[in-house]
């Protein structure tokens, strides 16, 4: 992949740079959103999977997603092997 510019890029190394850093970049503007007590507007569904322990790590995922979301409905799922 050219890239103009730039030297010749691997596909797999530019699209990790492009998504990596997104998370951490729009980490502050989305404290300031939850900080300044806005919430998203629209339903949401939050589902998790029961075979692990992230409910005994990060307490209920709907009461967490509730702080950031008005319409907020989840359900805990097994799942078969």
């Amino acid at each position: 992949m050219q890239v103009a510019g730039s030297s010749r890029m691997r596909l797999p190394q530019n699209i990790a740079r492009r998504t990596q850093p997104s998370s951490a970049r729009d980490r502050e503007p989305r404290k300031a959103d939850h900080d300044a007590g806005r919430k998203i507007h629209c339903p949401m569904l939050c589902l998790w999977s029961l075979g692990v322990d992230l409910e005994q790590i990060y307490g209920d995922p709907v009461a967490i997603w509730r702080s950031w979301a008005t319409d907020v409905k989840g359900y805990g799922m097994k799942w078969r092997t």
